[in-house]
């Protein structure tokens, strides 16, 4: 039963994308999502939209970005490198045959994305299946400001805690009013470096700044804190 369902969902596969990056992050990704899933072909990192399989071909490309953004957002939540990438282009035809290609798109353009890595990495599962519609464009946005190129320097951290504050202002607060204030008079102020919040202020430099690694591990922890709380 199990071989018939893959061979049938296989038989949607019109175009398709390999993907490139470091491999932890890769194997961190669930293999299926409400936005993309694995295709297994070859030990290959294949990837295929279920849901645009009929779109023009003028908005693949763009899908794809798309998809490798929220992949990258997934990954750094995680605490993996955000650096993956589009590697080749595939296309099926009618009678399943493959060919990979590149994308002229894919030859000029610059994409500057960050991310760390973390060595033994906790993270927490994620039931896609179990989200309602609400929920999921919830999830959709926290993931896309993890995979913004800023994510993991102050300004963006500082942008997805306000984010979470706004949703669930009880997860900041259970973060306790001294690392609080430490973490976003860190983020604001100038003397933490050009990727400060502000460039200038008049208040006072934190006694006791916190590091970016710190930072980054809290948002983390928050970030994981609130998935759990509207997942399930």
């Amino acid at each position: 039963m199990q071989d018939k369902k893959e061979l049938i969902e296989r038989s949607i596969i019109k175009w398709a994308f390999l993907l490139r990056g470091p491999k932890d992050s890769l194997r961190c990704l669930p293999k299926k999502t409400p936005w993309w899933a694995f295709n297994d072909h070859h030990n290959e990192w294949e990837v295929y939209l279920p849901d645009e399989q009929d779109c023009l071909p003028e908005n693949q490309f763009k899908l794809i970005l798309e998809t490798i953004s929220k992949m990258n957002g997934l990954a750094a939540i995680r605490g993996f490198s955000a650096a993956l990438d589009i590697e080749n282009f595939v296309i099926y035809n009618n009678s399943g045959e493959r060919s990979v290609t590149i994308y002229l798109g894919q030859l000029i353009r610059n994409t500057d994305l960050g991310g760390f890595v973390f060595e033994n990495t906790q993270y927490i599962e994620i039931d896609f299946s179990q989200f309602t519609p609400e929920q999921l464009i919830s999830l959709t946005d926290l993931i896309d400001y993890w995979a913004q190129p800023d994510a993991e320097h102050y300004t963006g951290l500082y942008r997805i805690h306000e984010w979470i504050q706004s949703k669930a202002p009880e997860i900041i607060k259970a973060i306790g009013k001294s690392e609080n204030d430490r973490f976003t008079h860190t983020c604001c102020h100038p003397s933490s470096g050009k990727r400060a919040r502000h460039a200038k202020t008049t208040n006072d430099a934190p006694k006791k700044p916190m590091s970016l690694w710190e930072a980054r591990g809290l948002v983390r922890r928050i970030t994981n804190e609130y998935i759990k709380s509207i997942q399930p």
